[in-house]
């Protein structure tokens, strides 16, 4: 009676982890940016690729402009063009054509967004990279953003919440606008953006 309940035990905790973190096998969440342009919503896509390769390109195929399966805003659109990628030791390097450079920051953050917590999923993709004509994309202050996984991002979909608690500083112009003076706020920010949004 033992053994059996705690068989069931096992089979309702297994079932749950499937439900709670990933589909059934060949299930992913392709990530979009919501209409609103917001934040990030998710579709569940059964993919049909039997390698690595052939799966990045179906899930890039499936956040892209030219898909009409998903009604949102795609992460690539016709503004952001992949020139091309590489995978070497877990690390998905994705390269840019100029343009992506031209994008809304916020966009440019949900597109970022979208893209890392999309392909991340599979086993074989630890970080992503975003390359532009071959140099690595910077934040606003040159400052190269490097390798990105999912939990570098957080949106609606992983939070109870999309508010969470934060101590920020905040930097002003003087009035005759030589200096800046700098304050502390105690804030609740909307987790579908970065900090710095």
């Amino acid at each position: 009676c033992i053994m059996l309940i705690s068989t069931m035990f096992l089979v309702a905790c297994k079932e749950r982890e499937n439900t709670d973190t990933t589909f059934a096998e060949g299930y992913y969440r392709v990530y979009t940016v919501n209409n609103n342009q917001t934040g990030l919503t998710w579709d569940k896509y059964k993919v049909e690729s039997p390698n690595t390769d052939d799966l990045i390109l179906e899930l890039l195929g499936q956040i892209s402009y030219e898909t009409t399966n998903f009604p949102q805003k795609h992460a690539i659109n016709e503004n952001v063009i992949l020139k091309e990628y590489s995978i070497t030791e877990g690390i998905l390097t994705l390269n840019f054509d100029s343009m992506y450079q031209n994008q809304d920051t916020i966009m440019e953050a949900l597109i970022r967004a979208a893209i890392v917590k999309t392909l991340t999923q599979l086993d074989e993709v630890e970080y992503v990279e975003f390359y532009v004509n071959g140099t690595p994309l910077s934040d606003a202050y040159e400052k190269p953003i490097g390798q990105m996984t999912s939990e570098d991002f957080i949106d609606d979909n992983d939070v109870e919440t999309s508010y969470l608690p934060a101590v920020i500083t905040l930097y002003f112009a003087t009035e005759d606008g030589q200096n800046l003076v700098d304050c502390t706020e105690k804030i609740l920010y909307d987790g579908s953006m970065t900090m710095e949004q």
